[in-house]
């Protein structure tokens, strides 16, 4: 009983600043003010290749791809680093992911102190 009440509690505060919440890509927030620098050392650039899609996989990937262009969600890039996309499929639906493990590799990861996990 306790659990539901503390989900029903958390449910009832989240709905309580919905205003606050992208439901939909549309609703996302967009800002230039601050960037997210990757810091990769001397790491050369990497550049993957696509996956094999199959036609509908590759008309799927042309849709996502123009909607998230349409709504500012991406932008198009021309530097020296590429990563694939993965369609992932979960279901019955199909994810549009990004493979970063390569890149993940050669960042260099950020040290946090004070916190505890």
């Amino acid at each position: 009983m306790g659990a539901k009440t503390n989900k029903g509690d958390l449910n009832d505060l989240l709905m309580g600043y919905d205003d606050l919440f992208a439901w939909t890509s549309q609703d996302l927030g967009r800002t230039s003010f601050v960037t997210h620098p990757i810091f990769t050392d001397n790491a050369p650039p990497i550049k993957q290749r696509y996956y094999r899609t199959s036609p509908k996989e590759r008309e799927f990937l042309e849709k996502e791809i123009n909607r998230m262009l349409r709504e500012g969600l991406i932008q198009p890039s021309y530097g020296p680093w590429a990563s694939s996309v993965m369609l992932v499929k979960q279901h019955d639906k199909i994810r549009f992911c990004i493979d970063y493990h390569r890149l993940n590799a050669v960042t260099k990861k950020d040290m946090v102190t004070g916190r505890s996990r």
